[in-house]
């Protein structure tokens, strides 16, 4: 059983990449992340478990297909835009240092850190918008999914990197608030 909803799952995924005539590989894989896009691999991940709790996370429920469809044009979306996924590469992995380097009280504890962080946010968040604006197009041209689907997934999907975002720059502005000032 298990076996075929895998199954089940990654043909809707590999018709939907079809339908957009495009060709990238799909790799099942326990990852936490629901489907995700690997652009050093340049393939789609998927967590099919992961997927299934994800969808029912949803505000309003939609169904299997549509979900997984309209997922996959957004990780599409993304692999529409690798070549400036590459170029943040070195910035992401200067981020990915100093969380390993420092601790979360230190990170955010600190201005330049902290505005470090805060900036890898924003290209995430710059990222997510970009993808969801190539899957709107992929779906406009195809009509694989309503565009009122369209919007629920990009809401959705957007929600969580603007919480992130917020929560990270509201502590920013404490600490910059809390600067002595410097005259010059």
């Amino acid at each position: 059983m298990k076996d075929q909803f895998k199954e089940d799952i990654e043909t809707i995924i590999c018709e939907t990449i079809a339908t957009v005539n495009m060709e990238i590989n799909v790799v099942q894989k326990k990852t936490g992340v629901n489907m995700m896009y690997d652009f050093i691999e340049n393939c789609v991940l998927v967590d099919s478990e992961r997927l299934h709790v994800a969808r029912a996370e949803m505000e309003n429920e939609i169904s299997l297909p549509d979900y997984i469809q309209a997922l996959t044009l957004h990780e599409l979306g993304h692999a529409l835009d690798r070549q400036a996924l590459m170029e943040s590469l070195p910035g992401t992995l200067e981020v990915i240092a100093l969380k390993k380097t420092y601790s979360r009280q230190e990170l955010y504890g600190e201005t330049e850190l902290l505005k470090k962080v805060i900036d890898e946010n924003d290209r995430d968040y710059q990222f997510e918008e970009t993808a969801w604006a190539h899957a709107e197009r992929l779906n406009d041209m195809c009509r694989i999914v309503s565009a009122g689907q369209m919007e629920q997934m990009k809401k959705h999907g957007l929600a969580t990197y603007k919480e992130l975002f917020l929560q990270d720059s509201t502590v920013y502005e404490g600490l910059v608030a809390a600067e002595p000032a410097i005259d010059k």
